[in-house]
Order: structure tokens, then sequence, then C-alpha cells
């Protein structure tokens, strides 16, 4: 358990750091290109599935520590990332 527990802890700050970098690649990307360029959709893209990706490791984590997910949550969840795709 503890070993799952810090994998997520790993996982989630990886995510993070991640999401600092695609989030200035964006700010460069607005800065440098006209509203609606490839780059700037392609940025968005990026970030939006770390984002995704933030969201599915928490969902993880909560379930591994045997916590109930509501179901209105998991709804949102499943909802959202068909939404980036």
């Amino acid at each position: 358990m503890l070993l799952r527990l810090d994998l997520a802890r790993q996982l989630l700050e990886r995510l993070e750091e991640a999401r600092d970098l695609l989030q200035k690649a964006l700010a460069s990307d607005e800065k440098s290109f006209e509203p609606g360029h490839p780059s700037i959709a392609h940025s968005q893209s990026n970030l939006a599935k770390n984002q995704e990706l933030h969201r599915i490791n928490c969902l993880l984590t909560a379930h591994s520590f045997g916590n109930k997910i509501e179901p209105a949550f998991l709804f949102a969840l499943l909802t959202s990332s068909r939404e980036l795709r």
C-alpha cells in the first residue's frame, strides 16, 4: 500500500511539473502566433491531456485507499475525458 502511495505521489509531482512546462509553452505560443494557429491548438491539447491524467491519477489514488467513488464524480471524470478527444 505504501509503495502504491509513493508511486502515485511521484506521478502527481511529475504531472504538476509537466503542467507548469505546458502552461509556459502555451503562453509562449500565444505570444508568438496569431489566434487559431495550429501550434496554439497543439499546446492547448497537450495541457488538456495533462489535466485528464491528473484527474485519473487522483481517482485511482482515492480508489486504492478503499474510498468509495461518488457516482457523480466518476460521471464527471468520464464525461470530461470524452470531451477532450
